[in-house]
């Protein structure tokens, strides 16, 4: 069974606040109203945030890869990627270092995705449209042929499409994206990504990830090192 979301990260090297703690439970006006269910193909699909706990902290995670998943139990290597690490070719990731460059750039135009702009949106219901419309322009650059834009998004039915037309032409190839977020590559009986805002990355760098939530599965990244955190 695949769960694929997005999520972004909550401060979680810092104690969080208490709005922070979000659980997901796969509805656009949910508590948070982080993600939103992808379209009626796959209902186990989700577009946007998605909380995880680590080490007793709430955190954010967003999927970069559509065609992969995980189950919800289990325990799961973690690697944390930086952009250093991507442009020396050291990262074992899935993407290329101008893929990241694009996505990275895109995450720019929206702070970071820090907390504080995440609380800038008064209804949660358009907040989830506008994570989810990103995400989908996200898993369209990493895997052109794997979703077409602008399927359900109705807060933002076109953003998607215009954030993927402007990643992609070729003014950001080289975008510099290491002060904006993290790559956390996870390994077990399947591969998969997810991004992290930088604000966000946990410490220290190394831990076991462990994954046992009712619904969903996330990780985080930084720096290369070995995590595990329990789902929520």
């Amino acid at each position: 069974m695949k769960y694929l979301v997005a999520l972004l990260v909550a401060f979680f090297a810092f104690a969080l606040p208490a709005h922070a703690a979000l659980v997901f439970n796969g509805a656009a006006t949910g508590p948070g109203g982080l993600s939103i269910p992808y379209p009626t193909v796959n209902p186990e699909m989700y577009a946007g945030f998605v909380e995880f706990d680590y080490n007793g902290k709430s955190i954010l995670m967003m999927s970069d890869d559509y065609t992969t998943g995980i189950s919800v139990d289990g325990v799961w290597t973690t690697n944390l990627y930086t952009y250093a690490d991507v442009a020396a070719g050291t990262a074992l990731v899935k993407f290329s270092s101008v893929q990241y460059a694009q996505v990275g750039w895109i995450w720019g135009q929206f702070g970071g995705f820090s907390q504080g702009f995440l609380d800038s949106f008064p209804d949660s219901g358009v907040r989830a449209g506008m994570l989810a419309a990103v995400n989908e322009a996200v898993w369209k650059i990493m895997n052109p042929g794997a979703i077409s834009l602008g399927l359900a998004w109705d807060a933002y039915p076109t953003l998607s499409s215009e954030l993927y037309t402007l990643a992609t032409d070729g003014t950001h190839d080289t975008f510099n994206w290491s002060n904006i977020m993290v790559i956390n590559s996870l390994t077990g009986d399947t591969s998969d990504e997810w991004l992290v805002s930088v604000s966000s990355v946990p410490e220290p760098r190394s831990s076991l990830l462990l994954l046992s939530g009712l619904l969903l599965v996330g990780y985080v990244a930084k720096r290369k090192g070995l995590q595990q955190a329990r789902f929520k």
